[in-house]
Order: structure tokens, then sequence, then C-alpha cells
């Protein structure tokens, strides 16, 4: 006799606010957000961190987000008040959903 488990599976897509507007990600594996981010340090002034710190965001943009080209404009965009730092924060809130931790009150 064969004993089947089912475990339920999370949803494939996850919403996060970035600088008041919403975008849809595809739901990341845990692995793949703690390797992305291991070892960087968002505070760094180091250009070589911070062009890491960079790339590694375009990268996770351009895997889990239909609308990455949309974001990495407003990246870009001088005029827009978007940074690093609120990609950073999207992904951690991203990682806590995942982790099914749920959002710290600011």
């Amino acid at each position: 006799m064969t004993q089947t488990l089912q475990a339920d599976l999370p949803t494939r897509m996850v919403e996060v606010e970035i600088a008041g507007q919403t975008y849809t990600f595809k739901r990341p594996k845990k692995r793949s957000l703690i390797l992305a981010f291991s070892g960087l340090n968002p505070e760094s002034e180091d250009p070589t961190e911070q062009a890491r710190m960079y790339l590694e965001v375009e990268r996770l943009l351009m895997r889990y987000t239909g609308d990455s080209e949309a974001l990495l404009d407003r990246l870009d965009d001088d005029d827009d008040d978007i940074d690093i730092e609120h990609i950073m924060q999207a992904f951690q809130e991203i990682m806590g959903k995942v982790a099914g931790v749920p959002p710290t009150q600011g």
C-alpha cells in the first residue's frame, strides 16, 4: 500500500508595489533569491559592488517579470524617483511572500 501526500502549491505570481505602481512577478524559488543576494551590500559605496548589484537586479527583473523593460527604463530615467533601493525592497518583499513571512509595518 502506498500513501500519497499532497502539498499545497504556491501561487505562481506575486504582486509587489514599487514606488507607487504595482508590478507582477513570477514567483521565484527561495534558492534563486538567496543566491542572488548573498554577499550583496545595498549600502556599499564601492563602484564594483554597486555594478554587481545592479547587474544582479537586472538579471532577476528580466527573469521574473514581464515588466522588466519598464522597470529598467525607470531606473535609467533621471527624472523618475525610482532607484535600486526600491527594487531591492521589492525583492525583499517577494522573498517574504515566498517564505510565508508577513510584511513588517514600517
